[in-house]
């Protein structure tokens, strides 16, 4: 019975292949066969040639690589550098400091650290384990579009790991995404940028972007705030938080560096408490503080090391300046009230640091007792003034006379161009007398480059 069903089953098998023999035999007969295979052959030669000289390629190309990387670490000492400074290097070649407002520039370049990673293994293991080098990110809001965060941005937060974000963010007319919130969290130094359309001055994205850091980020997360109005007209009121107002203030208290220009919050709010950096720039009239304001911020910000005021337009301290006491800034190490009223010197008690001071003689022709009682009760070691009358080179003595701690001193007469010379030979023949370490002339106007001429004891 077994021997019957194996010659059954050994027939089956024969007329199975004869059957596919007979099929192949007629496709081989069929018209055109031959040009088919030929076809198909050629075909398969190219490719097969084609994949060698790619092989080739890249093998010369990796040869080369290697040979350049080579030469690289034998000529350029610097491929070899301890990791911390070649950081240090990394993040200044790819990194724009301050806030940034332009949108043609960037804070962080991720080509130039994309490249940098390229040089050499050493190098891509640095940048690539180094989440400080990705931690800057830029958002251009104007320009973005989509429903999620970009995957450039993404790229960056997931090789920043977990440490806190330098974001800057550039503002439009709109709400702020509900997408990019993560990244508004993730910021422990925080820019703000406005983008003016067509002149308009509008401050409620300012607020809308604020309200999503006070409503979904955590506090005590962002130690620096700048917000960058750039507004071209006078805005009419403050920077409000509405109703959050109570919640704000767990996150404003956590602020200590603040940098407002064209915009203010309330002169009461927390945000000007515990500051270390104050910087007030171009603040319209309509939101001007008053001078008993001021040292109220000065007050609660009794760490102070940085102040900058400018362009606070029309402060009228006239009928305050005698009875407003001045308060107490012991800490302070640079002090810049250029284009301000002198009277806000005698709001300040400074203390016995080396302070660097920069102010503007433009408002008067004679030096105002408020700059030399100030310069007689503290210790200025470098004043940096600007010059803005043939009349005021005089004053030049009662500076030298009220401070006996000045090393370096800087003359700036880049807006009086014609008195360039007669300044040039007052200070160099009286460069002589003075016990200054380096005397500093800037003549020039803008947009004519501006000249230093340094003297040097």
């Amino acid at each position: 019975m077994l021997d019957l069903l194996s010659d059954s089953v050994q027939k089956c098998l024969d007329s199975s292949l004869a059957l596919e023999v007979a099929d192949t035999q007629s496709f081989m007969d069929t018209p055109g066969y031959d040009n088919v295979l030929n076809k198909l052959l050629t075909a398969v030669d190219a490719e097969r040639i084609l994949h060698e000289q790619i092989v080739t390629k890249l093998d010369k190309a990796f040869t080369s690589i290697k040979r350049f990387r080579n030469r690289i670490a034998k000529v350029v000492p610097a491929v070899k550098l301890p990791q911390e400074i070649l950081v240090y290097i990394f993040e200044t070649a790819s990194a724009e400091p301050g806030p940034v407002t332009n949108r043609q520039k960037y804070i962080t370049d991720t080509k130039t650290l994309f490249s940098i990673s390229h040089v050499s293994s050493y190098w891509r293991y640095i940048t690539v384990n180094t989440p400080t080098l990705w931690s800057r990110i830029d958002v251009d809001i104007v320009a973005w579009r989509g429903n999620r965060i970009p995957e450039k941005h993404r790229a960056l937060i997931e090789r920043a790991s977990n440490i806190p974000l330098y974001a800057n963010f550039l503002l439009g007319q709109g709400r702020f995404p509900t997408e990019l919130i993560p990244l508004l969290n993730r910021a422990s130094s925080l820019n703000l940028g406005a983008f003016s359309c067509f002149g308009l001055a509008n401050i409620d994205p300012l607020e809308d972007a604020l309200t999503c850091w006070i409503t979904n980020g955590p506090s005590n997360s962002v130690k620096k705030l700048t917000i960058d109005g750039n507004f071209p007209v006078p805005i009419m009121r403050h920077l409000s938080l509405g109703r959050f107002k109570l919640q704000a203030k767990q996150h404003l208290y956590s602020i200590q560096v603040l940098r407002l220009r064209h915009v203010s919050f309330e002169w009461s709010s927390p945000v000007y408490h515990g500051l270390v950096h104050l910087e007030l720039c171009d603040i319209f009239q309509q939101q001007r503080p008053t001078f008993q304001q001021l040292a109220y911020i000065f007050a609660a910000c009794p760490d102070l090391r940085v102040l900058k005021l400018a362009s606070i337009h029309a402060l009228d301290v006239s009928y305050e300046r005698s009875s407003t006491p001045s308060v107490a800034l012991h800490k302070l190490e640079l002090l810049d009230i250029a284009h301000m009223p002198h009277a806000i010197l005698n709001l300040i008690d400074p203390g016995p640091n080396s302070l660097t001071v920069r102010i503007s003689m433009s408002l008067t022709p004679l030096l105002p007792s408020p700059v030399t009682d100030f310069l007689k009760r503290s210790n200025t070691t470098s004043l940096y003034v600007f010059i803005g009358a043939l009349g005021e080179i005089g004053a030049i003595h009662e500076v030298l006379g009220a401070t006996k701690s000045l090393h370096e001193l800087t003359l700036d007469y880049s807006n009086c161009p014609r008195m360039s010379r007669v300044a040039r030979q007052y200070t160099r023949s009286g460069a002589q007398r003075l016990n200054l370490n380096i005397l500093r002339i800037i003549v020039g106007c803008f947009p004519v480059r501006t000249t230093v001429g340094s003297v040097r004891r």
